[in-house]
């Protein structure tokens, strides 16, 4: 008989999923929108989160006012550093906090696997009080063809940690997320969050609504299990 796999890495995006930047980040554009006389709706948004280059707010409204001169730099320039002062005031959603302390205690490695920038993963994890412990970090720094939903970050994750999918989850917030990580055949978790909750989640293999109350031995025997259907 042939003996089960045991978990020894759990890879985990980022945005969205350890703090709930996405909303923070989808406010700052919904009130420039507003501003502008405009709605930003979610499904508009969804095609921008977990990716890179889905959707582009400023080109879309630029779009809307094709015949006013909007100063699409200057627009950039004060939205950014909107976007920044809101992120600074998000925290780890909770009951993250203890799940990764749950890994660390079990001996189970953590990863990182995001389609934003590095630095901004730098940043926030030095801000959140997690820049340790971490076994590997991948990003896709702009670049749309490693983004995800494409495998490439999940595969060089595997790659880095010389750990075979089997033994690994993903926990991922986002559609695009859950099916990057599918591609690269792991596993996936979702813990949606308010942006996020609407969309299709049902690629994931498993979906739970907080970290809070999460034991790892039950969700890695829960990502397991057949799916019906």
């Amino acid at each position: 008989m042939t003996a089960e796999p045991s978990l020894r890495a759990v890879l985990f995006d980022f945005d969205g999923t350890l703090w709930d930047s996405e909303t923070a980040v989808f406010s700052v554009f919904r009130e420039l929108y507003a501003g502008h006389g405009q709605e930003l709706t979610l499904p508009m948004w969804s095609a921008a989160i977990g990716t890179v280059g889905g959707f582009d707010p400023y080109i879309e409204l630029q779009r809307l006012h094709a015949d006013d001169d909007l100063d699409l730099d200057d627009l950039r320039a004060s939205t950014e550093a909107r976007i920044r002062e809101a992120a600074r005031k998000v925290p780890l959603r909770p009951g993250v906090a203890g799940f990764l302390r749950q890994l660390d205690g079990a001996g189970v490695r953590r990863a990182l696997v995001s389609s934003d920038r590095s630095e901004w993963l730098v940043t926030h994890l030095e801000r959140l009080g997690w820049p340790e412990g971490w076994s590997a970090m991948v990003s896709a720094d702009g670049d749309a063809t490693r983004a995800k939903p494409n495998p490439h970050l999940y595969l060089a994750a595997l790659e880095l940690l010389d750990v075979p999918a089997s033994e690994t989850f993903a926990v991922e917030d986002s559609t695009k997320g859950i099916r990057s990580a599918k591609a690269a055949d792991i596993r996936c978790v979702c813990v949606p969050n308010e942006a996020t909750e609407g969309l299709d989640l049902s690629e994931a293999d498993l979906v739970v609504p907080t970290f809070e109350g999460l034991a790892v031995d039950d969700v890695w025997r829960r990502v397991r299990r057949p799916r019906s259907g």
